[in-house]
């Protein structure tokens, strides 16, 4: 197995053609025909997620979020000097990943139901979706649903909340910047990944209920989902799927 097949695989589940132009998918460092006989899949490399890898004499690295995004005109980073003296090929599968599978993932872990496509990218994917749960449900019972469905202890609610929900609009990881639309929709709740403090603000002003799950509780479902997908083309190879979490509220 090589580099060029698994990322070839992909790009058929999840185009690349789909990630945003200010984004940094595909092959980031390594040799587009080196082999693969051990992959890890991460939503973040961290240095932790590095050392597992080095431990565990793995191959290749794929992760959602990419380490690089700006070019670099040294390096002299650890985690990328690292990933080089090891031989460790690195894929991020970030944008294209959100406006296709994840979008997916997340209706259905929401329950929501006939999906129309919102937030479109700059190259003609989409980051969100508004449905119909199948029935009418009360916040406090809908909120317990997402905890269980994305195994998540917490949720922040964000302005006036309805108490019963039929109309949901969603888009994981940091979508609630997408302030204008979320806006105009006629959605009984949006959930999302994160907002920022002053967005907050404008959808409270705006008696705009919101359900921000956290960055990475919204989106370490790629890495299971990632894992899962690879083992059934590539049962070949030995995938690991290993999230580090960084900050936890206790």
């Amino acid at each position: 197995m090589v580099v060029k097949e698994i990322i070839e695989f992909i790009d058929k589940i999840a185009p690349f053609k789909y990630g945003e132009s200010f984004d940094n998918n595909g092959l980031i460092i390594g040799r587009i025909n080196g082999t693969v006989s051990k992959t890890l899949v991460t939503i973040d490399v961290t240095s932790d997620v590095v050392s597992k890898a080095i431990s565990d004499n793995v191959d290749l690295i794929i992760s959602h979020h990419p380490y690089i995004f700006e070019p670099v005109k040294k390096i002299t980073d650890n985690i990328i000097l690292e990933l080089i003296k090891n031989d460790i090929a690195y894929i991020s599968a970030h944008t294209n990943y959100d406006n296709g599978r994840l979008r997916d993932l997340f209706s259905r872990k929401l329950l929501v139901h006939d999906v129309k496509k919102i937030h479109e990218g700059d190259n003609g994917g989409f980051f969100g979706g508004i449905g119909q749960l199948e029935n009418e449900i009360s916040i406090n019972d809908y909120i317990k649903l997402i905890k269980e469905n994305f195994d998540i202890p917490y949720v922040k609610l964000i302005g006036k909340q309805k108490k019963k929900i039929k109309t949901v609009a969603f888009g994981s990881g940091s979508t609630s910047y997408y302030i204008d639309e979320i806006l105009n929709l006629d959605c009984d709740v949006y959930i999302t990944g994160e907002v920022k403090y002053h967005d907050e603000l404008t959808y409270s002003n705006n008696n705009c209920a919101v359900i921000s799950l956290g960055h990475y509780e919204s989106e370490k479902i790629f890495s299971k989902d990632l894992k899962e997908l690879l083992k059934t083309k590539f049962n070949k190879i030995e995938i690991i799927a290993y999230n580090d979490q960084t900050s936890k509220i206790i």
